[in-house]
């Protein structure tokens, strides 16, 4: 009797490895058939069948790399939105995931991509863009997207930079140096490398000499000349 229960364990033992191997088969060849719809740019389909991967063998490693497929395809359709979505899914449900600082760098990148191109625009999402990407330094300070992310932390620096100089040239123009020297303050504290734009110092001097301040005129007017 002893013997026939084992049997029957190592049966259905072998009969569920089987059916195992079997469907990690189906899984791959699945997989490699989006990934070849994806490459082709036929990307809805694949969209499809990334999905339905997800859906039919939902614990295996297929189901995991489908999720991250679906992001990407979002993101070359530049559907950046939902492709931030995406990728924030994946991190969320995979943080310890060798492709994780991936996913995170991405979910930055997105909202990158959403960004005004002109500095007279709302800036306000760079903030959200830089925080994803602090935590990508600082979780994975050996990513290999390191660079490209302190490249791009530069650029989006100095936009905020910029903005702040445009509403202070704008507020000078209307004769509020009150309020274009409360920016400058905030402009050469923030973003110290712009102590030497031309354009910030000539306003930075204009407006002190408007209010008065001799001493900041000085300063901005011996800052000034040390560029020339």
């Amino acid at each position: 009797m002893m013997l026939k229960c084992f049997a029957v364990i190592f049966l259905s033992l072998a009969s569920i490895n089987a059916f195992s191997v079997t469907s990690l088969k189906k899984a791959d060849l699945a997989f490699k058939h989006a990934a070849q719809l994806q490459k082709a740019s036929r990307y809805e389909e694949a969209l499809l069948e990334f999905q339905e991967i997800e859906r039919t063998f939902p614990y295996s490693s297929f189901a995991k790399k489908s999720k991250l497929r679906v992001a990407d395809i979002h993101f070359e359709m530049t559907n950046y939105g939902q492709a931030q979505y995406q990728y924030q899914y994946f991190y969320d449900l995979y943080p310890q995931d060798e492709k994780s600082d991936y996913a995170l760098y991405r979910v930055g990148l997105s909202m990158y991509k959403m960004l005004p191109k002109t500095i007279d625009r709302d800036l306000s999402a760079t903030g959200s863009v830089l925080k994803a990407w602090r935590s990508v330094l600082v979780k994975f300070p050996k990513s290999k997207y390191t660079k490209d992310i302190l490249k791009n932390q530069k650029k989006l620096l100095k936009n905020l930079g910029k903005k702040e100089l445009y509403i202070a040239s704008f507020y000078a123009k209307k004769n509020k140096c009150i309020s274009a020297q409360r920016r400058l303050n905030k402009l050469f504290r923030e973003f110290p490398s712009f102590l030497k734009n031309k354009k910030a110092l000539n306003t930075a001097v204009k407006c002190s000499k408007e209010l008065d301040d001799d001493p900041a005129a000085e300063k901005y007017s011996k800052l000034l000349k040390a560029l020339k």
